[in-house]
């Protein structure tokens, strides 16, 4: 799933991936996407080509989350290391409807959540677009959207597939 793309006199590798819910478990799988008349799918890590609901596929960004190796639950180290090793960890992979947040002002004020941002593609790149959360705020940036070009600042909070409540204002 490794591409390379000559570029400006220099090659670029950029992984390409997607995420759907499975039709058959409602479990996330990764893998190559395609559609045809009969629905859509992802090819498993195994091979197998997965029915999944195509209101829940996303591609990878080609980004990181900032989470460390020592803040994974024992699952997530689990299945982690079934293929690869502790040493490759670059934090969480980012998605399209991924919600995201930075424990930063606009973010944060005075330790209080007012806006998460959802990745999605928008124009010619994946971009976060903020969603106030904080009712005491007026949420005048809601909707701005910015370019998600590096997203080591960021942390995953969830998906809006699976933590809907998420960008709902508490």
């Amino acid at each position: 799933m490794l591409r390379s793309l000559k570029r400006w006199g220099c090659i670029l590798e950029r992984v390409i991936k997607f995420r759907g819910r499975s039709l058959r478990d409602n479990k996330f799988i990764y893998g190559y996407y395609t559609e045809d008349s009969d629905g859509s799918y992802i090819r498993s890590s195994r091979g197998i080509w997965i029915p999944v609901d195509k209101k829940t596929v996303g591609q990878f960004t080609g980004l990181y989350d900032k989470t460390k190796w020592e803040d994974l639950t024992e699952e997530e180290r689990t299945e982690w290391t079934r293929h690869k090793m502790p040493s490759d960890w670059k934090g969480r992979e980012v998605f399209e409807g991924d919600i995201l947040v930075k424990r930063e002002y606009l973010y944060f004020d005075n330790n209080v959540p007012n806006y998460v941002a959802v990745v999605e593609w928008c124009f010619a790149g994946f971009h976060t677009i903020l969603q106030c959360v904080n009712p005491e705020k007026r949420g005048i940036s809601t909707g701005i959207n910015e370019s998600l070009d590096d997203g080591t600042d960021f942390e995953i909070l969830g998906n809006i597939y699976e933590n809907p409540e998420l960008l709902e204002g508490k």
